[in-house]
């Protein structure tokens, strides 16, 4: 469909933006349908320990675990991100992980009181290059 204006001589200009937007769509269209992810529309998350926003593919989900027998809840490493509950994003890298538990951002992303059991995380964090 063209749309074209009359009387004021710029119906070249108009017909031309309508025609680039019709392209425009067809070939978002036939990325859509070829499975090509565009990191546009890739999710983004927010670390915990830096507070800073990357894209998912990027951060290490973690999720809190209910111990037994009164012990402290455990956060442990999704790296499937398929684990149940509420998880929370870091990335896996020391430094982030270290700020997160300075700041008890742990417990907050989570929404898990009292202590956590974090050795499971510490342990992955040190070891990911065996993980990736």
């Amino acid at each position: 469909m063209l749309v074209t204006s009359e009387g004021d001589g710029c119906g070249d200009r108009d017909t031309t933006e309508v025609e680039l937007t019709q392209a425009q769509r067809e070939s978002s269209t036939s990325l859509r349908s070829a499975g090509v992810r565009n990191e546009a529309n890739a999710p983004v998350r927010t670390c915990v320990g830096c507070r800073r926003r990357g894209l998912a593919a990027d951060l290490l989900r973690v999720v809190a675990q209910k111990a037994e027998d009164e012990q402290p809840a455990a956060v442990v490493p999704d790296p499937q991100r398929r684990l149940p509950g509420r998880g929370a994003w870091l990335h896996p890298v020391a430094a982030c992980l270290s700020t997160a538990v300075r700041r008890r951002a742990f417990g907050r992303a989570l929404r898990v009181s009292g202590n956590l059991d974090i050795s499971a995380l510490e342990h992955y964090v040190e070891n990911r290059h065996e993980h990736s």
